[in-house]
């Protein structure tokens, strides 16, 4: 009989500890602290391992140092330097981060987001929210299959999404999230918002902007335009 092990991963602590944590997961999917993972290059020439961001920037395969640097897990991404600090009990997915000046902190997911930040010679930081999770989603905003704009949804990785508060709305139906053009550009709105917390009310609008619920993001994903984002990411790193 066929020895069978399950795993669940059906929260965001689950998920957390399953990847940074559980080495028996780890060697039985045969995984490390970066798997299909690159790094920006400062070098202008091309090398034999490396290829091109879409910025125009070199990336080359992430070298033997990694595992003095990160202390979570990263999965087919692009982290902005060699020597970046990735720490315990955090997770990078089919994400980018293109600045050194990007700061996390524990406990915080990342998935397929692109991380903005100041200039390279930024005095100050840009400093992302720890104890949290991140998760673009590309959604069609009307019936045109052109139409696509980003939303970056946020939530602490103890919350509990369905749980109806006294006044009969949960974090799932909770308008709260702006789209933007860019991936980038949703990921920095929402990240100041969780930094402000000044989050708006459910069904309301930021000027003339509409708001988005973690349900209405569901609803209105571009199903297309995530597989060719996860797609882009992963022929990257094997480039």
């Amino acid at each position: 009989m066929t020895f069978c092990r399950f795993y669940h991963l059906g929260t965001m602590p689950e998920y957390l500890d399953a990847l940074c944590s559980d080495p028996q997961l780890a060697s039985e999917f045969a995984f490390g602290r970066a798997v299909d993972t690159k790094c920006f290059d400062d070098q202008v020439e091309l090398g034999p391992r490396s290829t091109q961001a879409e910025d125009g920037r070199t990336l080359k395969q992430m070298g033997k140092s990694v595992g003095a640097n990160i202390r979570g897990c990263v999965l087919s991404s692009v982290l902005p330097a060699e020597d970046f600090h990735v720490p315990e009990r955090t997770v990078i997915e089919f994400s980018t981060i293109s600045h050194p000046g990007v700061v996390l902190g524990q406990n915080t997911i990342l998935s397929h987001c692109t991380v903005p930040g100041g200039p390279w010679n930024a005095a100050t930081p840009t400093v992302v929210p720890a104890g949290r999770l991140y998760h673009t989603v590309p959604i069609r905003t009307t019936s045109s299959a052109t139409q696509t704009a980003f939303v970056t949804v946020s939530f602490a990785v103890d919350d509990d999404l369905k749980r109806v508060t006294k006044g009969g709305k949960s974090l799932w139906d909770l308008r709260l999230f702006q789209a933007k053009a860019t991936a980038e550009e949703s990921f920095r709105v929402t990240m100041e918002m969780v930094a402000n917390g000044n989050g708006g009310p459910e069904g309301s609008q930021r000027g003339d902007r509409r708001l988005f619920s973690m349900g209405d993001v569901l609803e209105m994903k571009d199903e297309e335009a995530i597989m060719e984002h996860r797609k882009k990411m992963t022929m990257r790193m094997r480039e």
